[in-house]
């Protein structure tokens, strides 16, 4: 039977939770647990697979010529002109969780790259603006 639902939960392209279905069942660890507890944990690991593909499908359908970029890895250097306390503000995404958007202008993408790795964003090319875009 147990089989049999991990068959269908893949049929259903349900598959981080037939995965964490069958890690529940081959670990007795987990009988302790209730059936709250357990459906919580098998909806939250296909909820995060599914975050996950989304972002992922995002940020290739972005097209960044450099998709890994990270915050500390910008080089503040003079002649660039970038306000490191200003970045590093944007980074904390305060602006998303007070529902703002944010416009960047006339700003080379590697500026951007870096915030591609926080949640429920996108990003827009307007010719040379580019628009950092959050959907709560």
């Amino acid at each position: 039977m147990n089989q049999q639902t991990i068959d269908m939960l893949t049929e259903m392209k349900m598959t981080a939770m037939a995965a964490e279905f069958a890690n529940q069942i081959q670990d007795a660890s987990f009988n302790l647990l209730g059936f709250e507890e357990r459906l919580s944990m098998l909806v939250t690991a296909e909820w995060n697979r599914r975050q996950n593909n989304k972002v992922t499908r995002l940020m290739r359908n972005a097209e960044f010529g450099i998709p890994s970029a990270v915050m500390e890895e910008i080089e503040y250097h003079e002649d660039r002109k970038l306000d490191k306390a200003q970045l590093l503000r944007l980074a904390a995404c305060n602006y998303i969780d007070e529902g703002h958007h944010v416009v960047l202008e006339q700003i080379k993408q590697f500026i951007v790259l870096p915030f591609n790795q926080y949640r429920n964003t996108s990003f827009a090319h307007c010719n040379r603006i580019l628009l950092l875009s959050t959907h709560l």
